[in-house]
């Protein structure tokens, strides 16, 4: 999983700029929680429950597009899934789809090496705190 936002060549500098700014890893994750939650929902009610939780919760704030964007990589990455819902509608009326969590997936546990500051995957620490640990980054044991 990449950690940065994605851009295209033709992109403007500014873009680049922006991808910087997205944490790409966290936002997948509160996405996830989202839907674990409060899911199945649609990309608009998403939006809200995200948006709620930034005024409750504190959680850092994230852009409509980018939370649509992160659903769209766990949906290719097979950790979410549409819902056939007839009933789901956009504010404006449209038909759209409801997401959920795909049933019995698991993400990968992040860790946040307290040395270099990097979260990285570990598939096999799960430990809190993480113990004989090291950093794929750093190589700093914890």
């Amino acid at each position: 999983m990449s950690t940065l936002a994605p851009t295209r060549r033709t992109d403007p500098w500014t873009s680049y700029v922006a991808a910087r700014g997205v944490d790409v890893g966290g936002q997948r994750l509160r996405v996830f929680a989202i839907l674990v939650e409060s899911g199945p929902l649609t990309d608009e009610e998403l939006v809200r429950e995200h948006h709620r939780r930034m005024i409750d919760r504190g959680w850092p704030r994230a852009s409509a597009s980018g939370l649509r964007s992160r659903r769209h990589e766990l949906t290719v990455d097979g950790y979410v899934e549409p819902v056939e819902d007839s009933t789901a509608r956009t504010t404006l009326g449209g038909r759209t789809l409801r997401w959920r969590v795909v049933p019995r997936v698991e993400l990968p546990v992040q860790r946040l090496c307290p040395h270099c500051q990097v979260v990285h995957e570990c598939d096999h620490c799960h430990d809190d705190p993480p113990r004989g640990h090291t950093c794929p980054v750093c190589g700093a044991q914890s």
